[in-house]
């Protein structure tokens, strides 16, 4: 039962979650959204769950105008390419502009949140793995003063989690461990440029990283 406060809000919050993730029936790529249910599942009334749709369609998440006809979104390989390059066009421009004022903590924070990631995929912990990734790039990008430019990106990047989650559990199932850790070997490469004030360096590593999850998300989509 979700107390009465900024409802709305909190089963927006849930329900986010909840679609990156992918891992519940009934909330996955293309699925009919069922309001009545959503309603039984926070045990609230249908507005707060029309409101709370409305933010998750200004996400991308949800499609559909009509309450009775709302999806979650799914995505054809070409949308999949699209998202990854836009995200790969605005990330290194908001990125440069946010490093030429790191200073070595800033440095030091951005590992730190890598060594969380690593650890979350050691354990294949989805809630972390999601969050700690967030979390490197949201410190990269700590400093860009673009605030429209920031929000377009968690836009994008939330998308992008969501087309990744499932297959990152594919992956999972093949117990290659090596390959599952490509992404913190990646993310520290752009720490390691960034440590050498190599911001060319740095960017080119970020490219190449977007590139080939963008490469490894392509394949399981038509």
């Amino acid at each position: 039962m979700i107390i009465r406060d900024s409802l709305a809000k909190q089963v927006y919050t849930q329900l986010k979650d909840i679609i990156v993730l992918q891992e519940t029936d009934g909330f996955r790529m293309g699925d009919r959204i069922n309001e009545n249910d959503i309603a039984e599942m926070f045990e609230c009334s249908i507005t707060p769950v029309r409101e709370s749709l409305n933010m998750l369609r200004h996400d991308g998440l949800v499609v559909g105008k009509s309450y009775r006809s709302s999806n979650i979104v799914s995505f054809s390989r070409k949308e999949v390419d699209d998202l990854f390059e836009l995200r790969s066009c605005l990330e290194q421009f908001a990125m440069e502009q946010s490093v030429k004022a790191f200073t070595e903590e800033d440095v030091a924070k951005l590992r730190e949140a890598n060594e969380k990631y690593r650890a979350a995929y050691l354990q294949f912990e989805e809630t972390g793995i999601v969050e700690f990734n967030k979390e490197f790039h949201a410190q990269l990008l700590s400093k860009s003063h673009n605030e429209a430019l920031r929000s377009e990106l968690d836009r994008i990047t939330e998308r992008i989690a969501m087309i990744r989650s499932p297959i990152a559990r594919k992956r999972k199932e093949t117990g290659d461990q090596e390959y599952l850790l490509k992404p913190v070997r990646e993310h520290a490469a752009i720490v390691e440029a960034l440590e050498r004030k190599d911001i060319e360096g740095a960017k080119k590593a970020l490219a190449a990283h977007i590139s080939r999850i963008c490469a490894d998300s392509r394949e399981c989509y038509d």
